[in-house]
């Protein structure tokens, strides 16, 4: 049976009236089908010019790490040492070298990649429902099961929501999640039909569905730990009723590749909200009873969006989403958890009778369940429907055969709609300066979108707008740190430093809590540089240090170890720009025990050198060495993707060379402050 070919002709072995070779709906259906993609291609490319943002380069920085991948060890540096999970995601960071091998790198490749598996994602859309259509009892449905997938995929395929997802070159890690788990689906549906003529087969199949493509969604996105539930999600729905497929995997089987990751899945879940989790909600300002209450209507926020297509909708700055801290408080926050109660409910009843509705509805809120409940993440983004939504324009099936006069062009119209939004929002994707502004009018209490405002029009010169939206901004967040050293950073370089500066920051530091990451850590050590090269009058080393000293007497703070290795190091490095050698090296012998990684040891001893302390670097590497063998990481494996000895020994080499170089012969330096470990750990 090929892709195109009815389910009922296989059977029958006859095939619909008023058929012909040349002329035929599945031919022309693909034709048509192909011709939206080319569609789709060309709206999205005007997007495809557009820069990089934000996770970006955090993300994609590493591939210039070590000058760029060019041989196995940077490769393997590269694809498994990712910051954005628990995983790494390294199936994701090995495609992006489908893109480019060193950094920085232009933008064009990588979102054209995205926008090619998205096309891709679209049509394995539209083979998942054919082939939901094609296994349905119902006669319209069957007979018309090409128009009805082309439909349903279609509203997905060009949903102007899905255009962050898309072009935000990041976000590659849930589209190639998608597409493992979209792979993994379609797998599913054919041994499931193999299962009723070969049972073994079917079971070996199914088994490898379920197993293969989760571990490959799952190391592209933690999200996709979640494929198994999705699978049961379609079992229980769309395959038990309504269905052709008269034989169901046994319970065994059913429990075993179900009710198994259905329990690791829950336990997961739950274990965010006892109480030795409760530190991890603190940097994110809310508990985890809130997260709960806010999701509920993220949720229906995501529903409506993708039920009610907007112009220009949607944003990477969410950080002004409204916590939900009762269930007042906000008022729709009771109504939307009685909207998603009324909502599983219909999921629920709906089953038998309309099983497109039950599996739309189920397979939506399954695919939230890691992202959108318990799990200490952002409030809110876009691109945590771009699975979950899949299913939700499938129903339609049921309008067009109730009312096909009406729901023929009313599907028309709605795609008509549908792209030209996404062209136009894929238009502004494309500027960066005007997109970047949009954001900042759509979301005037993000404090993050108006500091990257503040940041485009400092480029452009427009020095009185830069402070006139970081004050609009420091006065709707009084509380974020970043928007007050944000300030003092441009004050500094456009001459405008103001001695209130500090005391409004101090004050903030000392009074409210302080959710101290590595971009305040980036903020403050950017003051440094700063004020070493003399272009922040009024601003001193001592006063950078007093702020350090009170974020890192903040509660909030003391307690993270994380966080006191940063600002260890950063206190070390205003200890180099005095040219205090000694305090700068107990410092850093302070963050190098704190951070317990010869990473740090070795960056440390680099900029111990830079500044000409060179006994003080040979004192660090050795100390770094030393943790190197007495920790046993290179006995055990954990770091056997690095030549920590060798680049150990580089770094030796090269210091006493320059040593040799700028300090007189006479000199004699001792590195003996750290006795050297014999090999196997152990001290002489």
């Amino acid at each position: 049976m090929t892709l195109l070919e009815p389910k009922h002709q296989v059977e029958t072995g006859t095939p619909r009236k008023g058929r012909s070779f040349f002329y035929s709906p599945e031919i022309f259906c693909s034709l048509f089908f192909f011709a939206l993609l080319g569609i789709c291609l060309l709206i999205y490319w005007p997007g495809l010019s557009g820069p990089f943002l934000l996770d970006d380069f955090e993300n994609l920085e590493s591939l210039g790490a070590n000058n760029q991948v060019n041989d196995l060890h940077s490769l393997v540096q590269f694809v498994f040492t990712g910051i954005a999970g628990p995983t790494g995601r390294p199936l994701s960071l090995l495609s992006f070298l489908l893109n480019d091998f060193a950094w920085p790198s232009m933008p064009f490749s990588f979102k054209y990649t995205n926008l090619l598996i998205h096309l891709l994602n679209g049509v394995l859309v539209f083979w998942i429902c054919l082939r939901l259509c094609r296994i349905n009892t119902r006669p319209f449905i069957c007979q018309y099961s090409e128009w009805l997938a082309l439909a349903a995929a279609s509203l997905w395929l060009l949903h102007p929501f899905h255009v962050s997802t898309t072009l935000y070159v990041i976000q590659r890690m849930a589209s190639l999640s998608a597409l493992f788990s979209l792979l993994g689906i379609l797998a599913y549906l054919k041994s499931r039909e193999k299962l009723q003529t070969s049972p073994y087969w079917g079971y070996g199949l199914m088994t490898a569905s379920v197993i293969f493509f989760t571990l490959l969604a799952l190391f592209s996105k933690e999200s996709g730990a979640i494929l198994p539930l999705l699978l049961a999600t379609v079992e229980f729905t769309a395959l038990r009723h309504d269905s052709r497929l008269s034989r169901h995997p046994h319970k065994v089987w059913t429990w075993v590749f179900f009710g198994l990751p259905a329990l690791a899945l829950t336990a997961y879940l739950v274990r965010f909200l006892t109480p030795n989790q409760a530190a991890a909600f603190i940097p994110r300002g809310y508990t985890a009873f809130e997260r709960l209450l806010t999701e509920s209507r993220a949720l229906v926020c995501y529903l409506y969006d993708l039920a009610v297509p907007k112009l220009y909708s949607g944003s990477v700055f969410n950080d002004d989403f409204t916590v939900s801290t009762g269930l007042l408080s906000p008022p729709s926050t009771l109504f939307s958890l009685a909207g998603l109660a009324i909502l599983v409910l219909i999921a629920f009843l709906a089953k038998k009778s309309y099983p497109y509705v039950s599996l739309a509805l189920s397979f939506f809120f399954v695919a939230h369940l890691l992202e959108s409940t318990t799990v200490p993440l952002e409030l809110y983004y876009e691109h945590r429907n771009y699975l979950a939504s899949i299913f939700l324009f499938l129903p339609i099936v049921y309008g067009i055969e109730s009312f096909p006069k009406l729901a023929i062009p009313i599907v028309v119209i709605a795609l008509l709609m549908m792209g030209g939004f996404t062209a136009a929002k894929a238009k502004l994707w494309g500027d960066e300066p005007e997109l970047v502004l949009f954001w900042a009018g759509q979301h005037p209490l993000s404090a993050r979108a108006q500091r990257h405002a503040a940041d485009v029009y400092f480029k452009l010169g427009q020095n009185d707008k830069v402070f006139e939206i970081l004050s609009k901004a420091t006065a709707a967040n009084p509380k974020n740190l970043k928007l007050r050293l944000n300030t003092i950073a441009f004050a500094c370089i456009a001459n405008r430093y103001d001695a209130d500066y500090f005391s409004d920051t101090m004050r903030l530091i000392e009074t409210a809590p302080v959710y101290f990451d590595s971009n305040i850590f980036d903020m403050l050590e950017n003051l440094i540089s700063l004020i070493g090269k003399q272009q922040c009058h009024g601003l001193t080393l001592a006063q950078i240090e007093q702020m350090t000293d009170a974020i890192l007497a903040n509660p909030t703070v003391s307690t993270s170890k994380p966080n006191q290795f940063l600002l260890a190091h950063l206190q070390a490095i205003i200890a180099l720009n005095r040219k205090d050698a000694t305090l700068a090296l107990a410092l850093f012998t302070r963050a190098l025990k704190l951070s317990a990684t010869p990473d740090t040891g070795l960056l440390e001893t680099a900029l111990l050198a830079s500044h000409g302390f060179y006994p003080e670097a040979l004192q660090h590497l050795q100390a770094t060495e030393n943790l190197l063998y007495s920790s046993g990481m290179l006995t055990s494996g954990v770091l056997a993707s690095h030549d920590f000895p060798m680049e150990i020994e580089r770094m030796r080499k090269n210091i006493r060379e320059d040593m040799a170089q700028k300090l007189a012969p006479k000199k004699k330096i001792s590195e003996n402050i750290y006795p050297p470990l014999k090999k196997d750990g152990r001290g002489d």
